[in-house]
C-alpha cells in the first residue's frame, strides 16, 4: 500500500530492500518523523534515537513503500514507557 505522507507524519520502516532505500542504513522497525516530501513522493526524515529526534544524514529521499504510518499517540506512549523503564533501571 502506498501512503501519501506529509511533513510531520511519523512512520515505521517495514522494508529495507535496496531498490527502494537508496543504500541507506535502515532497519525494519526504525521510527522516523518525516521532515520533507519530494515532488515524486519520496520522503526524508529524522530518526528517533534514545527518545531524541536527531537528523539522520543517511536518510535521503526514500521511497514511501518502505514505511507504514504510525499514530503520534503511539510515539508519545513509547517515549513515556522508555523514560519510565530508564528511571526504574537507574534505581
Amino acid at each position: 500500500m502506498n501512503h501519501q505522507f506529509k511533513p510531520g507524519d511519523w512512520v515505521q520502516c517495514v522494508n529495507v530492500d535496496a531498490e527502494f532505500c537508496n543504500s541507506t542504513i535502515l532497519e525494519v522497525g526504525d521510527i522516523f518523523q518525516i521532515t520533507e516530501v519530494s515532488v515524486l513522493g519520496n520522503i526524508r526524515g529524522s530518526r528517533t534515537k534514545n527518545n531524541e529526534i536527531v537528523d539522520d544524514p543517511y536518510l535521503f529521499w526514500i521511497n514511501p513503500v518502505c514505511f507504514i504510518p504510525v499514530d503520534p499517540f503511539q510515539i508519545k506512549v513509547k517515549q513515556i514507557k522508555d523514560e519510565l523503564d530508564k528511571s526504574l533501571q537507574a534505581r
